[in-house]
């Protein structure tokens, strides 16, 4: 720090540009990993008078960083910050401006309020946008001061601002600041302008309209399906969370049109199962979440599309499990077989979770398939129990014995092996089970007493 101290006084250094942004340079970057270099805060004031914009940038950097522990320091920036505001390249008024805000200094808020009025009517959305979030860093320091001014209302009329990313910032801002009136007031007139002006905002700033639209509640029908053919196209949006949000739009909007669900989550499942093709893990898992909900809502929606929930080797483990519950929520009469070998693939990872979901999932289809249908699981599970792995055997016992309190029936194939997998069984969950088919079906099986014998004396 002392070296850096000496350069930064060294008046060669102070008249090479080039000398004076590498020694700036390394003070930000001890700054950054976390080495305590507060005690150059004067010589960094004073660096503040250049006109070399990247030095501008790194020392108010500096300055928003520590300025808590030198308020009174501080202070002495304040006259430079307040010209950059008025300076003639746009970009050096919006940083002055959005640094002035970042100090944090309840000092210097009598400081603020006028470079940010005046930042409100700047001919350059930079500055603009960086004066509507000023707004709420002056609220987070002085709330009373905001609520009593004018500044709501100039935000407001902000939202007819010609710029998409100026309007976010007002949203964001405005329902940051009514948060405890349940976030900004809306009207038909704000939802339909910003809903008109919807290809003028970026993914982040299209979130914060959606989230607004949701908000609403339209006059009639015909409102309805007006605003959702204004945002039907935001479905082909690449981004899960623009699509995400809208998709909860859609849903909100008809909560009370059941005549339409069935139709409306046809529509929804394409840009579904498109981001579910090209996303990464956790996003896979987060649209599989809506997945399950929508099929809980409407069955039958995705049973087509049962292939796209097919495991991939690469995906993690929560994924797989997931992509598992919902396959036996797809099976039908139709494409039973085809999920039904799927998961018996899955039966012999080397994971004993996956092996058992898989075995539990076989389980549900055998319990959903109308009557006469269950015939494949049950010769699935049977040939489960022929497998040498413990588990194995032991998960498709439990599911036996719960396939056949619905279907007694079909017991034969399962009495007949009962007698040896009471020796092997090890887990006390599927030793149960298999004494519980003993104990229904004993009747048939010659051997018997004889199977239970040990178990009473062990």
């Amino acid at each position: 720090v002392n070296e850096l101290r000496g350069l930064l006084r060294n008046i060669n250094v102070e008249r090479d540009p080039k000398r004076k942004r590498d020694v700036i340079k390394k003070v930000i970057a001890y700054m950054t990993l976390g080495i305590d270099v507060s005690r150059l805060f004067n010589e960094m004031v004073m660096a503040i008078e250049t006109k070399d914009l990247v030095v501008k940038k790194m020392v108010y950097l500096y300055l928003c960083n520590y300025a808590q522990e030198h308020p009174d320091m501080a202070l002495m920036c304040i006259n430079t910050m307040h010209r950059d505001c008025n300076n003639e390249d746009p970009m050096v008024r919006g940083l002055a401006l959005r640094s002035l805000c970042s100090l944090r200094l309840p000092s210097i808020v009598e400081y603020i309020s006028e470079p940010l009025r005046h930042s409100l009517t700047d001919n350059n959305a930079y500055v603009r946008k960086t004066g509507v979030m000023g707004i709420l860093k002056l609220y987070h320091l002085k709330p009373e001061m905001v609520k009593e001014s004018n500044l709501v209302d100039l935000i407001y009329n902000m939202v007819q601002d010609p710029d998409g990313n100026v309007v976010s910032n007002c949203l964001v801002v405005l329902n940051e600041i009514m948060l405890e009136e349940g976030g900004m007031a809306i009207n038909q007139a704000i939802i339909h302008h910003l809903l008109g002006r919807i290809n003028d905002f970026n993914e982040w700033g299209l979130c914060q309209v959606l989230d607004l639209v949701g908000r609403y509640t339209p006059a009639d029908d015909q409102e309805v399906f007006n605003i959702m053919n204004m945002l039907d196209p935001v479905l082909r949006t690449s981004n899960s969370g623009v699509v995400l949000a809208n998709i909860k739009v859609f849903i909100q909007l008809t909560r009370h049109m059941a005549h339409l669900h069935a139709q409306l989550y046809e529509r929804l499942k394409a840009p579904i199962l498109t981001l579910l093709a090209s996303g990464t893990p956790e996003l896979v898992y987060c649209l599989l979440k809506h997945t399950e909900l929508l099929i809980h809502r409407c069955p039958g929606i995705f049973d087509e599309d049962y292939k796209q929930f097919y495991t991939k080797f690469s995906e993690p483990l929560h994924v797989k499990y997931l992509k598992i519950d919902l396959m036996a929520t797809l099976a039908n009469v139709n494409n039973m077989s085809d999920i039904l070998e799927e998961l018996s693939v899955y039966v012999s990872d080397v994971d004993a979770e996956l092996a058992r979901r898989a075995i539990q999932a076989i389980g549900k289809v055998g319990f959903k398939l109308p009557g006469g249908f269950e015939l494949g699981v049950f010769e699935k599970l049977i040939e489960f129990l022929d497998l040498e792995v413990s588990y194995v055997r032991a998960e498709a016992l439990l599911v036996l014995k719960n396939l056949l309190r619905k279907y007694p029936e079909r017991r034969q194939g399962v009495v007949e092996v009962l007698p040896r997998l009471l020796r092997v069984v090890e887990e006390s969950e599927a030793k149960a089970a298999a004494l519980w088919m003993i104990g229904e079906y004993g009747e048939e099986i010659i051997e018997a007493p004889y199977m239970v014998e040990p178990v009473i004396d062990a």
